[in-house]
């Protein structure tokens, strides 16, 4: 015992003291919840204030709007309606004038149309009267021409056929004096003896017939050579013609190997480059002679 106090009035004592401050802490924080109750309702009642006066102003705000739309839309559908109403009188307007340039157009395609017409019959009228003038001249000119005596007519063909026995010949001399004498040189200068030449070779067959103006021979070749005056493209061809039926309607030379060969008085050089390339020995006038006009790399055709 300490100054006649108890352990056990100790104990009391300190538990009495903690009983005395359990309930003043269980005061204070009551008095704590009270008034954070107090704040708690304080704000939520503030906040609804402040949320009741921001849902009045909102309504306040979205009246104004509404107020504003709906003014708007007034003006919108009032503009809409007279800008359909402007579009309404234009359009009336625009068919009006659309009519109107329509029948401007109908009475405008008439009246060309019968210009046209009466044009066509002003022409026609005219072809007609200028054909039976020019049909007229030309009877008048075609019974002249009939009243020709024959004396000139007659004179007219003698004329033609001095001509055209002058042409023959000159070719009928050109062949004799200058071509076949020459084959011969020419000919063996290529390396292709000559042992016979035959002037004006012809054929007629059922197969069909041909005329060779020359033909030169030897033991294994023959050479068919055409003669003109002045050698065509044309010419060409027909002596190419020529040399595919040779063999079947002159069948003596069938085991021959069959060259071609064309000789002019007049060679141009288009025509002579023509026949090289198909082929063909070309022989041409050159002064008093007569020459082969391929070079000596000319590789000729084989019948």
């Amino acid at each position: 015992m300490i100054m006649g106090v108890t352990i056990e009035e100790v104990l009391d004592l300190l538990i009495e003291r903690d009983a005395r401050q359990r309930e003043a802490e269980e005061r204070r924080a009551a008095e704590a919840d009270r008034r954070a109750a107090e704040a708690e309702e304080r704000r939520a009642a503030e906040a609804d204030r402040r949320a009741a006066e921001a849902d009045r102003r909102a309504a306040e705000r979205v009246a104004e709007l509404e107020r504003v739309i709906a003014k708007n839309f007034a003006e919108v559908d009032r503009r809409a309606e007279e800008r359909r109403t402007e579009l309404e009188r234009l359009e009336a307007e625009r068919q009006a004038e659309l009519e109107r340039l329509e029948t401007e157009r109908r009475a405008e395609i008439e009246r060309l149309e019968a210009e046209r017409r009466a044009e066509i019959e002003r022409l026609e009228t005219e072809r007609r009267a200028e054909t039976e003038r020019l049909e007229a001249e030309r009877r008048a000119e075609t019974e002249i021409i009939l009243r020709k005596s024959k004396a000139e007519l007659d004179q007219q063909v003698k004329e033609l056929n001095q001509q055209m026995g002058r042409l023959s010949g000159r070719l009928g001399q050109f062949v004799e004096a200058m071509i076949m004498p020459s084959l011969v040189s020419l000919f063996r200068s290529r390396g292709i003896e000559v042992h016979e030449v035959h002037p004006n070779v012809t054929a007629t067959r059922p197969q069909g017939s041909i005329e060779i103006d020359l033909l030169v021979v030897n033991d294994g070749d023959a050479i068919a050579v055409e003669c003109k005056s002045r050698l065509t493209v044309e010419d060409v061809n027909e002596h190419l013609l020529r040399m595919d039926k040779i063999k079947t309607l002159l069948p003596t030379y069938r085991d021959k190997r069959l060259l071609g060969a064309v000789a002019t008085m007049v060679l141009n050089d288009h025509v002579g480059r023509y026949a090289y390339g198909k082929g063909l020995y070309v022989l041409a006038q050159s002064g008093e002679t007569v020459t082969i006009k391929n070079d000596m790399n000319f590789q000729p055709a084989y019948w």
